[in-house]
């Protein structure tokens, strides 16, 4: 019984290594990231990574916007504007 309990320990701590968030060396680095960004008309860029994806503000057209990017090709899955009306 004690063998069955190690055993079933050691799989469920290998499956969690296994499943554990990739590290930012697999990422799109923050200067990459920001010179795509500026190629394509942002400026003012603040990038921080937030849970598993790129995330900031920048202007673009000028407006101050909110957005998200992919984290290994940096293209920008989410677009808000952040000026309060």
């Amino acid at each position: 019984m004690r063998s069955i309990f190690l055993a079933s320990a050691i799989l469920l701590g290998a499956a969690s290594i296994v499943c554990a968030e990739p590290t930012l060396s697999y990422w799109i680095s923050q200067n990459a990231l920001t010179r795509q960004m500026e190629e394509q008309g942002y400026s003012e860029i603040e990038v921080t990574a937030v849970g598993g994806r790129w995330e900031g503000q920048a202007v673009k057209d000028g407006k101050i916007i909110e957005f998200h990017a992919d984290p290994h090709t940096g293209v920008i899955t989410k677009e808000l504007n952040a000026a309060k009306d």
